[in-house]
């Protein structure tokens, strides 16, 4: 089958039979700003001595992509988001943003970054949450100055999607999907030079995830 055959009925499995309707509501940005609620500490409590922060931020994930957590990682921000990649599916993935980029000045590179088997953190291995060594790889681009993306891999850690709901068959074809969507979600930000395209790197599923995800979508150059 084609790639552009195969694009075609991964819309038509994804979407039923109205693609096009679908995928304008699913590509509508999110530009509700997230509820963040703190626990603790106490409000106006004095201290000269480290202390953990509890709370939470959620986001309605109303658009395309919704802020769910994040960090500051001194020269970059990763960003807990969730991106809508169907009807009825959000994709939990870290969007690691390099600091310079963010003046609205620059543009860099993108990276799609996709962790290997991991049923406990899934994608965070890979953004250095993990204790395996030489997996962090998207934290790795990103302190060289790419915006890096790394999705969760379908039926790993917390990502759990109806496969046999949405209309799909395997979730090898569904992680490709998702990925493909995911490099729409990077074309669309204003700090990312996609002139040339984009990146792909994985490890052990990642590296079988970047190479399926490559036969499908010519976006992907390296």
């Amino acid at each position: 089958m084609s790639p552009e055959k195969f694009t075609a009925a991964l819309v038509q499995m994804s979407c039923g039979p109205n693609p096009e309707e679908n995928l304008d509501e699913a590509l509508k940005l999110d530009t509700i700003l997230p509820t963040v609620t703190l626990t603790g500490p106490a409000s106006g409590l004095p201290t000269n001595q480290n202390i953990a922060v509890t709370g939470t931020a959620a986001d309605t994930g109303s658009g395309l992509a919704g802020l769910q957590v994040a960090l500051d990682g001194g020269t970059y921000v990763r960003r807990l988001i969730t991106y809508a990649s169907e009807p009825g599916s959000r994709v939990p993935a870290y969007l690691l943003i390099p600091k310079d980029l963010l003046g609205g000045r620059k543009k860099a590179p993108a990276v799609l970054c996709l962790h290997g088997t991991n049923n406990v953190i899934g994608h965070g291995v890979v953004v250095g949450l993990g204790d395996t060594p030489n997996r962090g790889y998207a934290l790795e681009l990103a302190e060289r100055g790419y915006v890096t993306l790394a999705p969760n891999y379908p039926l790993l850690a917390k990502y759990q999607p109806d496969l046999k709901k949405l209309g799909w068959e395997s979730g090898t074809l569904k992680a490709v999907w998702d990925n493909m969507r995911g490099l729409d979600l990077l074309a669309s930000l204003p700090f990312v030079d996609h002139s040339k395209g984009f990146g792909a790197i994985g490890h052990s599923l990642g590296g079988h995830n970047s190479v399926y995800t490559a036969v499908f979508d010519g976006r992907l150059k390296v």
